[in-house]
């Protein structure tokens, strides 16, 4: 996960193979926009022509945990959610 902080700082959440991703805002760095993205990729695709070029994934994130606190729902993916 991944957001901009107010003073224009970029802070990123430790990288996870599965389970839980958690990202706590460090004192200082509060979230310009209320905007967190979740970043996914896949490091084990490999390429093998038009069949697994046009494979498509599923990934879905689960907001829970007593730290959702504020947290409203996820956005539209056709916004642009940069300044």
């Amino acid at each position: 996960m991944v957001y901009r902080a107010t003073d224009n700082s970029v802070i990123y959440s430790r990288p996870v193979s599965c389970g839980p991703c958690t990202l706590t805002p460090p004192p200082g760095k509060a979230i310009k926009n209320n905007i967190v993205i979740a970043v996914i990729c896949n490091t084990d695709f490999v390429y093998q022509g038009e069949t697994s070029r046009k494979t498509k994934f599923d990934c879905r994130l689960q907001i829970t945990g007593s730290g959702t606190a504020g947290v409203t729902g996820t956005a539209n993916i056709a916004s642009r959610w940069y300044q």
